[in-house]
Order: C-alpha cells, then structure tokens, then sequence
C-alpha cells in the first residue's frame, strides 16, 4: 500500500482556505455594492446648484422645471424611476439619458445647468423648495 506525503495535503489545505477566502471576499464586495447601488428614495432637482424640489421615488408625479432666463425641463416620477420626459433645449441629451432609480445616479441638462440626482433616504417634505417657509418658527428672518 502506498503512504500519503503529509506535505501534500497541508498544501492542499492552504490552497483551500486560499480559495475559501476569495470567494467570501467576492460575495462581500457584490454584496456591498448591491447595497451602495440600491434604488435610491428621493429624487433632488437642483438648478445651477440651487435646490428647486425633492420628491419621493414612490409616488408618480410629473414636475415642470422653469428655468431662470427662460426655458423649462419637464420631470417625470414614476414606477420607480425618474426621467426628463420634455425640455425645450438644444440637443435634448437630458431626454436621451433614459430612466433613473438607482441612488448616487444623475440626469444632467447641461444648457439648462439642470441636476436630478436619485439619492437614499425620504425627502423632509415634499413639496417644491420655491413654497416653503424661509426660516424656522422663532428665527429672524433676516
């Protein structure tokens, strides 16, 4: 009968372990990045880094952008995404760029320096930045 070389196997074993931990450390890099490319919950709209609206991802809606200087972009929530369904500007790129609804992903109009951006979390209130109160209750307004 023919007698294993010990060497052998404890090479196998770390080749193994080797191989083991690869995989565990595969599984957690897609996991985490599932997890940072989830679908985000609100939509912000920003022109030329002003913050016009915040909305929830879940409920469909449709929200006319004007923009200062004249021109418009047309913002369309719904089944779980965002899209710039109309603008009136030159190229329509933003209209191009299709449908968002994973966090960290944005929609750019460059002419309009237009931003819908999907981002995790709820929005504080949804309603457009234009109607809601300047200062706190209690604070100077000044």
């Amino acid at each position: 009968m023919r007698r294993h070389d010990p060497s052998f196997f404890a090479r196998r074993r770390w080749d193994l372990i080797l191989i083991a931990s690869l995989l565990a450390l595969a599984l957690l890099v897609g996991v985490l990045w599932l997890c940072l490319t989830a679908r985000g919950g609100t939509v912000r709209v920003t022109v030329d880094g002003a913050l016009v609206g915040s909305y929830p991802l879940e409920c469909d809606r449709t929200e006319r952008v004007e923009i200062p200087g004249g021109g418009y972009n047309v913002v369309t929530i719904e089944g779980g995404s965002v899209r710039v369904s109309d603008a009136d500007c030159p190229g329509h790129d933003c209209m191009r760029q299709g449908r968002v609804s994973r966090a960290g992903r944005s929609i750019i109009c460059l002419p309009h320096r237009l931003l819908v951006t999907v981002e995790r979390g709820r929005p504080e209130v949804d309603i457009p930045v234009a109607l809601r109160p300047s200062g706190r209750e209690g604070e100077d307004a000044s």
